[in-house]
């Protein structure tokens, strides 16, 4: 270790009884040794484009067409699948794929057991998965790393550091500037600091601002919804040789969702906490809780009768009709809890959520209760900032009766359950005329402002002259897009024009004068955007028609050009990397 001091438990020091504060900035600093500088760098198991088709469509190809399950395609097991797949979608047998019945063949694919995982962020079966997202799908592992912490003038030696995040991670790769995760208690047990044991560094490289996560988790909790508390610090850093006090620059402290989390919310560390990445939440996967082990990413230990309380819920949404499934809903779901929640996430129109995205909340299971509830997490999209879901307007004037695709199915039925709706709609209403004033949420920002603003100015002209245009409501371009992964989007206004413009439309949609809009652009269904890509590569002599002579000499070509080594069989990278690139195609472009 750099420094072998005693460890000292700061929670005990006066000043900080509330770390989690946003009247000042926390001067934090991290000293590694070279050797846990360089492990604290992610290994990339699978350097290729992060989002292609094949991330979806490989573990499909393989749970249909793997019929010996060695986890490899031969080329009698690769044509055989175009030949099953064509009979299967070719419903009246005419002996052609138009589009519709091409793509009605993918949602049947795509809703198997191996499609949903897929959907959730899952890699190919049988092969080991930590982490969900974008990250987690390139093959990013990131690993836990020794290093020392220096909180204001207090040392806590030996804490255990990581970086975190998916396309926040993914858009600072080449910066020193990442997010980060600090455990205190990994290596040195007992380690705590302003009572928490897990701290959040966030980048904000999303955000000009550095202020959406502080005000929307600031919303959700004066709504009376279970939300993290937010800090900001100012985040040092030092390796030995290689750098000394150099400044990584402002970043947002942001409370850890976790078992200490759930006891001081709700009363009690024994309640099931899940972090999902689907957009079919609840769909019911079979008994087996194997099969939604990685889908919900387990925070805490999973009971026997916890797994089994969440797929008796997952069966009911699944297949109940719409007269059992309002009657017995509320068995399952704290409609007050989950109401507050949902007012929120739909008003402040973060899509890349349990909206748009699937991801970037927590479900909890209460352990007394047995009731599920969800948190927010990850929103540095909130106020309408996503820009890969929807135009500016859409956003602005998103609908507060289906505020997400069809498909989000939970969504949907929760709304057709009256007892929900009306307390859903009680909610929103209460707080449009309370919280989500725009004279308020103003007020915020010039306050924050205020605060961090010589911070922000550290950081560069560039960086401050846009903070300072998106205080005072100037709409500035997006970042920037994630490498390969395709976020960014146009200019979004920031918050103080994005509450001007939701107040309104919000108050014209509960009043019944405007409809509100929905997203033209729905959540993550691979179907939406890999069907027509395939359709239009089968379809060899582009007559809007795909025979079946076409499906498998297209599948005949592929098996070709993926079995490079000529060993006759495809590998599940082979089938991932070949799909990706003949959906869509991308140049080579190699690191500098």
């Amino acid at each position: 270790m750099v420094s072998s001091a005693t460890s000292v438990r700061a929670e005990s020091s006066p000043g900080f009884t509330n770390l989690f504060r946003l009247d000042r900035v926390w001067d934090v600093s991290l000293s590694f040794t070279r050797d846990q500088w360089r492990a604290l760098q992610p290994t990339e198991a699978e350097p290729t484009p992060m989002m292609g088709p094949g991330i979806f469509l490989a573990p499909v190809f393989f749970q249909a067409g793997d019929t010996n399950h060695d986890r490899r395609l031969t080329r009698v097991e690769f044509e055989g699948l175009s030949e099953q797949w064509f009979a299967q979608w070719d419903a009246d047998r005419s002996g052609r794929l138009d589009e519709a019945k091409l793509k009605a063949g993918f949602e049947s694919a795509m809703t198997s057991p191996a499609g949903a995982v897929a959907r959730g962020g899952s890699s190919l079966p049988g092969k080991e998965v930590k982490r969900n997202g974008l990250s987690g799908v390139r093959g990013l592992e990131f690993n836990y790393v020794h290093a020392d912490l220096k909180f204001q003038d207090e040392l806590l030696p030996d804490v255990a550091v990581r970086y975190k995040g998916n396309g926040t991670y993914l858009q600072s790769a080449q910066q020193l500037k990442r997010p980060l995760k600090v455990d205190l208690n990994e290596f040195t047990k007992g380690q705590r600091l302003g009572g928490v044991s897990k701290l959040n560094f966030h980048n904000n490289v999303t955000d000009p601002s550095w202020m959406n996560e502080a005000l929307a988790y600031r919303l959700y909790r004066d709504a009376g919804v279970p939300a993290p508390r937010v800090g900001y610090a100012r985040l040092g850093l030092n390796v030995v040789g290689e750098h000394t006090n150099s400044s990584l620059g402002l970043y947002t402290v942001v409370e850890n969702v976790d078992a200490n989390f759930c006891e001081e919310h709700f009363g009690s560390k024994k309640g099931l906490l899940l972090k999902p990445s689907t957009s079919e939440l609840f769909a019911y996967l079979g008994e087996d809780w194997d099969r939604y082990k990685q889908i919900y990413d387990p925070k805490t230990s999973v009971y026997a009768s916890q797994a089994r309380r969440v797929i008796q819920f997952c069966r009911l949404l699944t297949e109940a009709d719409d007269a059992t499934f309002a009657a017995q809903a509320a068995e399952f779901l704290d409609f007050d809890e989950v109401s507050r929640f949902l007012a929120v996430t739909v008003w402040v129109s973060t899509l890349d959520s349990i909206l748009g995205m699937g991801q970037n909340f927590l479900v909890h299971l209460h352990p007394t209760t047995l009731k599920l509830q969800l948190i927010p997490w990850d929103l540095d999209h909130a106020f309408g900032q996503f820009g890969m879901r929807g135009s500016q307007l859409e956003r602005e004037r998103l609908s507060i009766r289906e505020a997400w695709n069809a498909e989000v199915r939970f969504l949907s039925r929760l709304m057709k359950v009256p007892a929900f709706e009306q307390a859903y709609l009680s909610r929103l209403r209460e707080f449009q005329e309370t919280l989500f004033q725009p004279d308020r949420l103003a007020k915020q920002v010039d306050e924050l402002a205020a605060v961090i603003r010589d911070f922000v100015a550290l950081e560069g002209k560039d960086k401050l002259a846009r903070f300072d245009k998106v205080v005072a409501g100037g709409a500035v371009e997006s970042p920037g897009a994630v490498a390969g992964g395709g976020f960014g989007g146009p200019p979004a206004k920031p918050i103080k024009g994005f509450a001007v413009a939701r107040h309104s439309s919000v108050a014209a949609q509960l009043a019944g004068t405007d409809p509100g809009m929905k997203i033209s652009a729905g959540p993550l269904n691979p179907v939406a955007f890999i069907a027509p890509r395939f359709f239009r590569v089968l379809d060899s002599n582009q007559d809007r028609q795909v025979t079946r002579a076409e499906f498998a000499g297209k599948f005949r070509e592929w098996f070709d050009a993926w079995d490079r080594d000529q060993t006759g069989v495809l590998n599940e990278d082979a089938v991932r990397d070949g799909l990706s690139q003949a959906l869509m195609p991308r140049p080579d472009i190699r690191s500098p």
